[in-house]
């Protein structure tokens, strides 16, 4: 969620605009929180199967994670495919630490 955030401010730097006063971070934050469980509980409730992904682990390990996810949607022949979409320098917001 930080690292959603702090790509948020930077592409709001860029078209010369900020956060409004009123939306702090951690309300962003405990609101995304709030809407996951919501739509985790919605899936559960009506029979339907869903799998999280995280976005850093997708992009640094694709080799783990994209087997998973063409296996869940029954697409394993497009692994290839899926593969050469990954382009991690696109993960330019990162918790300092991390990856």
């Amino acid at each position: 969620m930080e690292e959603i955030l702090q790509s948020q401010d930077t592409m709001l730097q860029r078209l010369d605009k900020s956060r409004p006063a009123s939306e702090k971070p951690a309300d962003i934050s405990k609101a995304y929180r709030q809407q996951e469980r919501h739509a985790k509980s919605w899936c559960t409730n009506r029979g339907l199967h869903a799998m999280s992904i995280s976005f850093q682990s997708l992009v640094h390990h694709p080799d783990e994670i994209l087997p998973q996810l063409a296996g869940f949607f029954g697409t394993t022949e497009k692994l290839p495919a899926l593969r050469a979409c990954i382009d991690p320098a696109l993960h330019r917001a990162r918790k300092i630490g991390r990856f």
